[in-house]
């Protein structure tokens, strides 16, 4: 439950009044008389509050702003109790969801007139909204009945009209409120959504979940414990007059044995099939959601940032990097070991150059496609969500691939597939920008779900087609002599790759590199004494260590270089030394990748192309571990002759 401290609501009172300009940590320090690093901590404590809310905290150009609609600004002011308001009228999209609620909870027709008194609209709007809302409920086997003289009404199975009132309710209410109001704890007036259902009966669903259920299920969120409270009282409105009929299988046992706890607690009876509907209701909601969750107080402040940047280089690259949660996590990890440096000073040239090839490595590795790929995360799957599905896949011919999935199933899903993520339910702590969907997908929906594709392949999917050949605008006679010289020199590199095994028992870090030098030959260096003190400054200036491997890089430019070359040393004697990470790794094998002071573009690229395959890349990372000589030139001679495939402009 969401129980907000003194200091929460005076850190979230400041920043609403700093809307949009935001507050500097220094000021927000003063006012709360706290150390910056308890502001972390806080805004770790409360990033998941605001997402409930629709909200996030941005740090722009050392201010921290919210960030969001006006609607949840305006929310969090009156939770805050910054300003008494009654409640605004609804906006057509949560009109039409509220008349589709009215309907759906009817027991007989319902006249327009008396629609329209509860609304408080017109009778033409009441008839323009249930128009859309035909069209949306017929997608999904629902018939709306209209007779004059008798009224309007829906023929449906009782289980799809509790589980579309049930997500209707769920997509309309927000978690805070809701459970604010049930604890008597606001004076705001409840919204249309918040009166639907009795509140003494939601307060006795609540009660008796929290006293008789809840301990026993692994409940992670405010949001899980809104959807039960919200199927137990409608199961409890609707049982009597219109039992469901099911055909559950499964182990129910312990799930029944809550149910008949809860039922004992709110003095209630149920027939056996609706005790069984609610015991699947607590089985699927029996699960472990997935944490995004920040630990280190450092931690939210880093993110943000990284957010940030991302978000910046996607837009300049027509590429969207955030997609791909392993490259967030990388990238993040690596930047939050620079804490002292990325908050307080520049970020050094090395460091620099490391964050460039993620993205650069990240860049090349995605495989794109102007077709877009789009996952839907629904409750269970089945139902209204294979319906929707396939409404989509009518309306939406740009995209060429959906896919289903229960939120139980994040865990197993690589988010990296899919350009687009839409919901039927909100998910808090999600770390991917998502839209949300009401499972009737309305028309406006429809047309707003069009405009954010089109916004989506605007920003992202411009450049895809031209970058290919950018770099042969030239003529083709040129360009041929271009893709010679590159293979030529790239078959140079594989043909002397070599894995040689050093014995450097007994010798520290200086002495290996000198040996490791020593075997390389004077074929490839003029100066060993050069070569060597170059690699020792290159080993001090930072880490060389692989993360998560038993690898370290070494490399160096020199004058003292005659041509490129790339070596692989396995050491008989494996030495400990930092990582990236700044962590702590014991190094089997030494990669050694030497070049000239001075590089012609076609060197750069394919030195660059084996840094990433090393340093960005965790399928042939094992491979550079284990691997032989012959699989490795495999490897690297593959993907240059990709690189080499890509560019050809023909």
């Amino acid at each position: 439950m969401v129980r907000l401290t003194k200091r929460q609501e005076v850190i979230l009172t400041e920043l609403v009044k700093n809307v949009p300009e935001g507050i500097a940590l220094s000021q927000l320090s003063k006012i709360t008389k706290v150390s910056r690093r308890t502001l972390y901590r806080e805004f770790n404590e409360l990033s998941l509050y605001l997402q409930h809310l629709g909200l996030n905290l941005q740090n722009e150009q050392g201010r921290y702003v919210l960030v969001g609609e006006n609607v949840a600004l305006k929310q969090l002011q009156m939770m805050l109790g910054m300003q008494a308001k009654l409640v605004e009228p609804l906006k057509p999209k949560s009109r039409q969801n509220a008349l589709a609620a009215l309907l759906l909870l009817a027991d007989e027709p319902q006249k327009i007139i008396s629609l329209a008194l509860e609304l408080d609209v017109s009778e033409a709007t009441i008839q323009r909204d249930l128009g859309g809302l035909e069209e949306a409920f017929a997608s999904f086997a629902i018939k709306l009945q209209r007779q004059k003289g008798v009224g309007v009404w829906l023929e449906t199975t009782e289980l799809k009209r509790r589980q579309f009132l049930s997500e209707i309710m769920l997509n309309e209410l927000n978690d805070y409120q809701f459970f604010a109001y049930l604890d008597d704890k606001t004076t705001i007036t409840p919204d249309f959504f918040l009166r639907l259902l009795p509140k003494k009966l939601l307060q006795q669903c609540y009660r008796g979940l929290e006293q008789k259920v809840l301990p026993k299920l692994k409940i992670t969120s405010d949001y899980q414990v809104l959807q039960l409270v919200l199927l137990f009282a409608i199961c409890l409105v609707r049982s009597k007059k219109h039992p469901v009929k099911v055909e559950l299988k499964g182990q129910l046992l312990r799930y029944q044995a809550l149910v008949y706890a809860f039922l004992s607690k709110v003095d209630e009876d149920l027939e056996q099939n609706e005790l069984i509907y609610l015991a699947y209701q607590l089985k699927k909601g029996d699960q472990n959601a997935k944490s995004f969750t920040y630990t280190d107080e450092y931690e939210l402040a880093v993110s943000l940032k990284v957010k940030a940047l991302i978000a910046l280089v996607s837009q300049e690259m027509k590429f969207d990097f955030s997609r791909d949660l392993v490259f967030f996590k990388k990238l993040s990890r690596h930047v939050i070991t620079l804490k002292e440096i990325f908050f307080e000073q520049a970020i050094s040239e090395t460091e620099l150059q490391l964050i460039l090839l993620y993205f650069a490595s990240q860049y090349v590795e995605t495989k794109r496609s102007d077709k877009l790929a789009v996952l839907i995360v629904c409750e269970n799957g089945i139902g209204t969500s294979s319906l929707l599905k396939q409404r989509l896949k009518k309306d939406l011919p740009q995209v060429k691939h959906f896919n289903l999935a229960r939120i139980q199933e994040l865990n197993e899903i690589d988010l990296a597939e899919y350009d687009i993520v839409l919901s039927t339910l909100r998910l808090p702590g999600f770390p991917r920008e998502y839209q949300i969907v009401s499972p009737l997908l309305t028309k406006e929906e429809l047309m707003r779900l069009k405009t954010y594709i089109k916004d989506y392949q605007r920003k992202y999917f411009a450049k895809v087609a031209t970058r290919k050949n950018k770099q042969f605008n030239g003529k083709l006679p040129q360009t041929l002599s271009f893709i010679a010289a590159t293979a030529f020199f790239c078959t140079e590199l594989v043909n002397e790759l070599q894995v040689k095994k050093v014995d450097n028992a007994g010798l520290d870090l200086q002495q290996t590199i000198e040996k490791l030098v020593g075997e390389i030959g004077n074929n490839i260096i003029l100066n060993e004494a050069e070569v060597v003190t170059a690699l020792e400054k290159r080993e001090r200036l930072a880490p060389i260590g692989l993360p998560d491997s038993s690898l370290a890089l070494l490399h160096t430019t020199s004058f003292a270089i005659k041509r490129c070359h790339f070596a692989i040393f396995e050491l008989i004697e494996p030495i400990t030394m930092q990582a990236m990470d700044q962590c702590l790794i014991t190094v089997k094998r030494m990669l050694v990748l030497l070049a000239p002071e001075n590089m012609s573009q076609i060197e750069q690229d394919a030195l660059g192309t084996i840094s990433s395959m090393v340093i960005m890349n965790d399928d042939t990372l094992a491979l550079f571990e284990q691997g032989d000589q012959k699989a490795l030139q495999s490897e690297l001679a593959k993907r240059f002759l990709k690189e080499i495939k890509s560019g050809i402009p023909i």
